[in-house]
Formats: C-alpha cells, sequence, structure tokens
C-alpha cells in the first residue's frame, strides 16, 4: 500500500510511496494556479487554499466472510482491522 497522498481540486486524490513525492505533487499543483492568477487579474482561484498532502493511516479493504464481501478499514502500518 503507498502510504502518502496529495490532493487538488484539479488531479484529485494520488497515492504516493514517499512524502517526497507527495510534496512534490501539491506544489505541481499550486504552480498550476500561479500561472492562471495573471490570467484572472492577478487574483488567485480559491480552490487552490484546498490542495493538501499527508500521510495516509488506514484505508478500506475488501475481505470475504462467509462468502460476502465486506469493507473495514485496515491500519496501513500494522496490516490490521481498526474498529470504529
Amino acid at each position: 500500500m503507498k502510504k502518502y497522498f496529495s490532493y487538488s481540486p484539479n488531479y484529485g486524490f494520488e497515492v504516493h510511496k514517499t512524502i517526497e513525492d507527495a510534496v512534490l505533487s501539491a506544489q505541481e499543483a499550486i504552480s498550476g494556479y500561479a500561472e492562471k492568477a495573471p490570467e484572472e487579474d492577478g487574483e488567485w482561484d480559491e480552490e487552490v487554499e484546498s490542495i493538501c498532502y499527508g500521510e495516509v493511516f488506514a484505508c478500506a479493504t475488501e475481505t470475504i466472510k462467509d462468502g460476502a464481501s465486506m469493507y473495514s478499514l485496515y491500519s496501513v502500518d500494522l496490516n490490521k482491522e481498526l474498529n470504529g
């Protein structure tokens, strides 16, 4: 499981193997907005404030129990189910 993420309105949620890749992706997204600012009278699009990156702690993982598909949150580091 890739452990880091970046998010921007233009590219959505992306996962990365390293924190450096996540930071780079977020910085590139900000650069895209910076290039457009002069076209919009120097005003930045407010969407830029939602760009972020971080670490994934858990993700939904499919399991099959009694022949039925179920999803539970599993810790990325511990590979164990999280309750609540």
